[in-house]
C-alpha cells in the first residue's frame, strides 16, 4: 500500500520532497523520497498536486521513501518509478493479458543478447521469450515508459522526454537482431491515466524518431498498451493506439 501525499520539489535529478497526508487529511512531516526516474519528468513537475510514496524502512537504505506515483494537472495518475514498468509488463505476459506475447513457453528478464552484424556490442533486453511449441523465433522485448503529455495532442503520451542516446542504441540492436531473424518488439507502456494513445516526441529526439522508423522497416514491431494505475495497485492494462511521426 502506498502513502498519499502533496508533491513539493524535484532536486539533483534523484531526490523530491513530498509532504505526507494522514488518513484523515491532515498534513504530516515533509519527507525527502528518492526519485528512480533519470528522465527529465517533462510534464510531471507540478509541485502542489498529489503524490503517492512507498515506506521501505530497511536499515541498508538511506532514504526510507520511494516516490511512485505522481497527479497530473488534468487529474490523472502517472507512474514514475522506472522500476515498474518492466515489472509490469513482464506479469502482464505472464498472466496472459498481452495476446500479441502470448505462448511461448519461457519468459525471462534482463538477458543480453548478440549478433554478429553488432560487432562488440551487446545489449541488455528487458524480456526474452522463448521455447514456443509452434516454433516461433524467439522473440526479444524492450520496454519504455511513456509519462509525457505531447505538445501535439492532450491524450497523448510522447516518448522520449529528454534526448536518449541508450533507447536509439536499443533501436539499432532491434534492428540487427530482427535482420538475423529474431522476433523483436519495441514496447510503450503509457503510464498515465489521462492518456489513451501514444507518440513518438521527435520535436526532442529527432534522432531517436528517425531510429525507431528504420527499426520498424527492418520488421521491429511496436506494441503500445495503457496501464491500469491506483495506490493499491500497478498493472498493465488494455492496447492503445500508436501514432508515428512519419505518418
Amino acid at each position: 500500500m502506498l502513502i498519499r501525499g502533496i508533491f513539493r520539489k524535484r532536486w539533483k535529478r534523484f531526490l523530491s520532497e513530498v509532504q505526507l497526508v494522514h488518513e484523515d487529511g491532515t498534513l504530516g512531516e515533509v519527507v525527502t523520497a528518492h526519485c528512480p526516474n533519470s528522465g527529465s519528468m517533462k510534464t510531471l513537475d507540478n509541485p502542489g498536486l498529489e503524490a503517492w510514496v512507498r515506506h521501505d524502512p530497511s536499515p541498508k537504505r538511506k532514504l526510507k521513501y520511494t516516490l511512485v506515483i505522481l497527479g497530473t494537472p488534468s487529474g490523472g495518475l502517472a507512474v514514475v518509478d522506472t522500476m515498474q514498468p518492466n515489472r509490469m509488463v513482464y506479469e502482464g505476459v505472464q498472466a496472459g493479458l498481452i495476446s500479441e506475447l502470448g505462448g511461448y513457453g519461457r519468459v525471462r528478464r534482463e538477458v543480453a543478447v548478440h549478433c554478429d552484424t553488432m560487432g562488440d556490442d551487446t545489449s541488455r533486453f528487458d524480456l526474452y521469450l522463448d521455447q514456443h511449441p509452434d516454433g516461433k523465433p524467439d522473440c526479444v522485448v524492450e520496454i519504455k515508459n511513456d509519462t509525457m503529455l505531447s505538445v501535439r495532442d492532450s491524450l497523448r503520451a510522447d516518448f522520449p522526454d529528454a534526448k536518449t542516446t541508450r533507447g536509439a542504441k536499443h533501436l539499432r540492436h532491434l534492428s540487427e537482431l530482427s535482420k538475423a531473424g529474431y522476433r523483436c518488439v519495441q514496447f510503450y507502456l503509457c503510464n498515465r491515466t489521462d492518456c489513451t494513445h501514444v507518440g513518438i516526441a521527435d520535436y526532442i529526439d529527432p534522432d531517436y524518431a528517425a531510429g525507431l522508423q528504420e527499426a520498424v522497416a527492418h520488421g521491429v514491431e511496436v506494441l503500445c498498451y495503457r496501464a491500469d494505475i491506483s495506490p493499491h495497485s500497478l498493472a498493465v492494462g488494455t492496447v492503445c493506439e500508436f501514432l508515428p511521426p512519419w505518418e
